[in-house]
């Protein structure tokens, strides 16, 4: 999960002068994953907002507490993606990512973070199954014990996209 979790957790979370930007969505949401056995979050923004960033140094913060993660960027996978055997072969996963935090759920507190929602949606993306795949499975793992799913999407696909608008 580590190694399929490297393209968000190497993003840049500073300005270019090092300096992070505390911000109170960063807050609210280790106080949720902290204190409830289970969350679902959306994180939505303008473009150039810090999202990404944000939800860089959350899985940054939780893997140096030792909590499990699975970090997607939902922007650089393939396109060819349609399954979630493909999502599991992209991040050289033993397993369906399903049923990875699932049966790790049942020892600990998981993470799932998928960045970048908004760049799989209809108007940006005309071969959008891989974003079937990605709410599949944030929908299959949404609200399971000692589970927690943190999404970003932009403000304007949010609206727009009818899969996103449900999210």
């Amino acid at each position: 999960l580590l190694r399929a979790s490297n393209s968000l957790l190497n993003w840049p979370t500073t300005l270019t002068d090092g300096q992070w930007l505390d911000r109170e969505e960063f807050n609210l949401i280790t106080s949720k994953i902290e204190s409830e056995s289970t969350t679902t979050t959306l994180l939505l923004g303008v473009p150039g907002s810090g999202k990404s960033a944000l939800l860089s140094r959350l899985a940054q913060e939780l893997r140096a507490k030792a909590v499990t993660i699975l970090a997607i960027k939902a922007d650089l996978l393939s396109a060819e993606i349609t399954t979630v055997e493909q999502l599991m072969k992209s991040l050289n996963l033993p397993a369906n990512p399903i049923y990875c935090l699932a049966v790790l759920s049942k020892l600990e507190s998981v993470v799932l973070i998928v960045d970048q929602l908004d760049a799989l949606a209809d108007m940006v993306d005309l071969r959008s199954q891989r974003l079937n795949v990605l709410l599949d499975l944030i929908h299959d793992l949404a609200g399971l014990p000692n589970v927690h799913v943190v999404a970003s999407c932009r403000d304007f696909e949010h609206q727009h996209d009818p899969r996103l608008r449900n999210l």
